[in-house]
């Protein structure tokens, strides 16, 4: 099993640094050089399980997400469990504020998706985490979606960001596993690269100790890593950057007064966009 921890935030704001020198020259690249540099086969295929409607940080990475998705071939954006519910309609309204200002955003770049499309990949997950609400006959709308994407005609893997709990990808590894032949399985399990934001329940290691060869990319610190938080419950050693410029009222001044979006960016709880860092590095 390809397991990686992910811990220095360090990290993370060597990663933005480098982005935007990446995004810069690349633009440049475009305008003189080709007009289909950003073309679909250029662009990594993204999928998002997101327990929106719990913490407030994946309401605001997921306003990131949707500035960001010119850069991506977005291909799920799933509902899943926050431990009691589920919450597409808090995906839905931010892409309704997208499509207010996407005629802006396409000014800049042509290749934003239409708000109509970015609807059609929203999904329901499972309510509850934990195996328990994994096996047979508890598929979900979001479980088979996945099945649906990995099993795509495309040369490309498929990211698969976890920002709450991976219920709905092993219930799919489950259908999957117990529906195909081993071969199969492992070609579908083959396609994926995972990003899972600290391991929330216990789905995580089930499908690392069933699929020992999966491409899985554990964050344990990095989800703090461009946040502003309070000191507990997190270790006060782990701060996150930009302390004394990404303060609240830094929030308030430049990304909740200004726009559709902005105006759905909830205060922090604990901290800003800690599942940001699950799709940010892939702009490079």
């Amino acid at each position: 099993m390809r397991l990686h921890r992910v811990r220095s935030w360090s990290f993370i704001l060597l990663l933005v640094v480098l982005s935007a020198a990446f995004i810069t020259a690349s633009t440049a690249e475009a305008k003189s050089n080709s007009s289909d540099y950003f073309s679909k086969q250029n662009k990594h295929r993204l999928l998002v399980l997101t327990d929106i409607g719990g913490d407030p940080d994946d309401q605001q990475s997921m306003i990131r997400l949707l500035l960001y998705a010119n850069e991506f071939d977005l291909e799920g954006l799933i509902a899943t469990s926050t431990r009691s519910r589920i919450n597409p309609d808090e995906i839905r309204m931010r892409i309704e504020a997208y499509r207010k200002v996407r005629p802006n955003l396409i000014k800049h770049a042509d290749d934003y998706p239409s708000a109509d499309y970015l609807l059609s990949l929203v999904k329901k997950g499972v309510k509850e985490r934990n195996m328990t609400s994994v096996g047979k006959g508890k598929s979900t709308e979001g479980s088979q979606h996945i099945i649906s994407v990995v099993d795509k005609k495309d040369d490309r893997p498929i990211w698969i960001n976890v920002w709450g709990a991976p219920t709905d990808l092993a219930q799919a590894l489950w259908d999957v596993s117990h529906n195909r032949t081993r071969e199969q399985t492992d070609a579908f399990v083959a396609k994926m690269r995972v990003y899972d934001i600290a391991g929330q329940d216990d789905s995580g290691a089930w499908i690392c100790h069933n699929f020992p060869d999966i491409f899985w990319l554990r964050s344990m610190d990095m989800f703090q890593a461009i946040s502003v938080r309070i000191a507990r419950p997190f270790p006060p050693q782990v701060t996150g950057p930009n302390l004394e410029t990404f303060t609240t009222e830094w929030v308030a001044n430049n990304i909740r007064n200004h726009g559709p979006l902005g105006k759905l960016y909830p205060e922090r709880k604990w901290k800003y966009e800690g599942d940001t860092p699950a799709f940010l590095y892939l702009l490079l």
